[in-house]
Order: C-alpha cells, then sequence, then structure tokens
C-alpha cells in the first residue's frame, strides 16, 4: 500500500510542475457540478486538480474524502507539494447573543465578551481576519415596536456557511460563541439542546434555538486544517454529548490521521447553567476569561503536571493545541471568584471533545502573513465585520 501511495505522490507531483492541469473554470464545474465517481484508478487525477486550483480545494476535498480517511491524508501531503500553496490564513468569528429579557447590564455584558476575545485575539496574531457580531442592547418595547435584532440563526448559518466557502485546508477557523442555551429535551418534540439565536418573544421555531445537530453540521463543513470551537452558553455540554454519539463521531475521528485538528470546548455541562463570577472587579464568565487570557499569551508554556499547573518560563511565542486545551479548561474551572455571593461562585465544568495534534502550533504572537494571490482565490475579500454598535 505505501508502494502504491509513493507513485502516486510522485504522479502528482510530476503533474502539478508540469503544469498540466484543466482551467480553473472548468475544474469547478466538473467537480461542484458533475461530482465524478472516484475510484483507485482515477483519484490522483482528482488530488492533482485539487491541489494544482487553490480556489476550489475545499470543493474537491469534499468529493475527495468519499475515500475515506487515507484519501484524506494523502490530500494534505499532496497540498504540501501543490507549488501553487497558499499560506493559511487564522479566522475568528465571533459572536455575541443576549435576549430583550436580559437587564441591560447584562446584554453589556454579553457584547463586552465578544470585544474582549477578539481584541486579544488581533493583539496576539495581527493578521488574523475576524468577523465579529453582537447583538444590539433591546428591550421589550424596541422588539414590540420591530426594532430589528442584528443576531439570529439565520446570521449565524450565513457565517459559517462563508466560512465553508472561503477557508482553505491550509486555513486555522476559531469559532467564539457567547450566548443562552437550552438543555436537552426543553421540547417534548425532540430531544437536543442548542444555543439561543433569536429572540423569543418573536415566537421562533424551537424557541429561538439553533439546535447542536444542525450546529455540528455547519462545523463540520467547514474545510480548514484546524477548526476550533469554543462555545460559551449554559447546558452547553450537550454539544459535546452530541458530537460523541455513533453517527457524528465516525465523521471526525480521523481527523488527526488525516493532518487536521478539531477541537470543541464548552463552558458547562449538559446539566447546568453556566455561572459568571468575578474577576479584577468585573463580571464576566470563567470560560470567557479564561479564553480571553489564552489569547494575550498565558497559555504560551502552560503545563500541567498531575492535574496540577507548573508555572514555566518558557513562552516561545508559539500557542500549540495542547498548552490552549490545557489552559482553558484548567481556568476555567480553578479561576477563583473574587465575589463571597453565592450566584457568583465558580461552578464551571469545561467540557471537551475532537481529534488533535497536542503539539500541532494553533497560533503565532505577532503573525502577519503575506496577501493571498487573488488570482488563485475566488473567496470574498476578508473583512472585520462589527455589527455591535449601541444605538
Amino acid at each position: 500500500m505505501q508502494k502504491k501511495v509513493t507513485k502516486i505522490l510522485a504522479i502528482t507531483t510530476a503533474i502539478i510542475f508540469s503544469g498540466c492541469c484543466l482551467k480553473e473554470d472548468a475544474l469547478e464545474e466538473t467537480i461542484v457540478h458533475e461530482k465524478p465517481s472516484l475510484n483507485e484508478n482515477n483519484k490522483h487525477y482528482w488530488m492533482t486538480r485539487a491541489v494544482t486550483a487553490p480556489r476550489v480545494q475545499h470543493n474537491a476535498l469534499d468529493v475527495l474524502t468519499k475515500l475515506g480517511s487515507e484519501n484524506g491524508a494523502f490530500y494534505h501531503t499532496a497540498l504540501g507539494l501543490g507549488a501553487k500553496k497558499a499560506e493559511g490564513k487564522t479566522r475568528l468569528l465571533a459572536l455575541g447573543k443576549a435576549t430583550a429579557v436580559d437587564p441591560f447590564k447584562q446584554q453589556e455584558r454579553s457584547r463586552a465578551a465578544v470585544n474582549k476575545v477578539v481584541n486579544a485575539a488581533k493583539a496576539f496574531q495581527p493578521d488574523m481576519v475576524v468577523d465579529k457580531i453582537a447583538e444590539n442592547v433591546l428591550s421589550k418595547e424596541d422588539v414590540r415596536r420591530g426594532v430589528p435584532e442584528h443576531v439570529t440563526s439565520d446570521l449565524l448559518r450565513e457565517r459559517l456557511k462563508n466560512l465553508s466557502r472561503n477557508a482553505l485546508p491550509q486555513d486555522t477557523v476559531i469559532i467564539y460563541t457567547h450566548s443562552h442555551g437550552r438543555k436537552a429535551g426543553f421540547e417534548a418534540s425532540q430531544p437536543l439542546g442548542g444555543i439561543v439565536m433569536d429572540l423569543p418573544v418573536r415566537k421562533p421555531e424551537h424557541r429561538g434555538t439553533l439546535l447542536w445537530d444542525e450546529y455540528v453540521e455547519l462545523i463540520l463543513e467547514i474545510p480548514a486544517k484546524n477548526v476550533v470551537v469554543l462555545t460559551m452558553s449554559c447546558f452547553s455540554g450537550g454539544l459535546v454529548e452530541y458530537m460523541n454519539t455513533s453517527k457524528v463521531r465516525t465523521r471526525w475521528h480521523d481527523r488527526q490521521k488525516q493532518g487536521r485538528n478539531l477541537i470543541v470546548m464548552t463552558s458547562q455541562n449538559k446539566e447546568s447553567p453556566s455561572k459568571p463570577i468575578v474577576k479584577d472587579g468585573e463580571i464576566i464568565n470563567p470560560f470567557t476569561y479564561a479564553v480571553v487570557k489564552t489569547f494575550e499569551g498565558e497559555a504560551d508554556g502552560f503545563k500541567l503536571e498531575h492535574g496540577q499547573y507548573t508555572k514555566s518560563d518558557h513562552k516561545d511565542g508559539h500557542l500549540t493545541i495542547g498548552e490552549m486545551v490545557d489552559y482553558i479548561l484548567y481556568t476555567t474551572e480553578n479561576v477563583h471568584s473574587e465575589s463571597a455571593i453565592p450566584q457568583h461562585k465558580n461552578t464551571a465544568r469545561p467540557q471537551l471533545t475532537g481529534s488533535f495534534n497536542r503539539k500541532e502550533v494553533l497560533l503565532t504572537k505577532g503573525k502577519v502573513t503575506s496577501k493571498r494571490d487573488e488570482n488563485n482565490n475566488s473567496a470574498q475579500p476578508d473583512t472585520e465585520i462589527n455589527g455591535d454598535k449601541l444605538r
């Protein structure tokens, strides 16, 4: 088998550097619309086309991965040989959602949490492409008067689909959501929970909840090498539970073998609310605090030995997946609340699942990448979208 793969790699490399490839428009038409059937005799042909046409790589990968995990690993090996390989981008989608029944101060904290995450991430790695939007502060009267929401389920779907279209196989995608959550079984008609993305007062489907199954489906469509999902909501552990069901797990459990990484972390387990604490004089969720501190560089060099934090003076400016995961889990659960009020006691039980290489570098401090060759990238222009201005 190894000889066979080596032979195919040799053929792929030869074709790449000989320039023998279809025009990208014709290639896109064939891959996207005709969905060619694949077998051992023709897969190197389509693999080569995928590598030599970066703008349609994610469509090609979708077709090619029907052959299974071995093919996924082969694809990324071939991508590394491609003469037209583009440098990977880091893309951050940060979204905050409060509701009109929340006190104004609580709504503003949701917006502030999104800003803290984005500002820390951009300071650590300035070339990060950010899509940021947080709910405008609304009263019940505003809703009755028809003042529109900034954040909805449709908007989140749109942003995730944009990532599916625009992210390339060498990219890193980080998704941070800050919202209310629903516990599994909140509806008699279906068993799942989810995150609240529409104002319940408008009587939307599922009481405004984007259910875990749809959210996961949108996440798994993103073709990036690294996908990190950070979910702050009550009962958010239901996301991890759903990811680990047999029918879903089979779709992502081989990512590490494919040279890819999927990390899903939640602020709480599936049974409990995700309560804020008081830290540095501010009311903040401990998970949000841990994510912000991660992006501020505190996770760089972080080590756990026998479950206990061991201080390290070795900060190399590279944030590995292992450092990030360990720091967020440990800090979320152990950060001390400065308030003696019971409602501000730290009760967080963060959850984790995924398939990843702990040694993989996720972010690099101060990194600035060169602009991609526009001739080889049909993705929409990258912009920072800020829809969170106060009325």
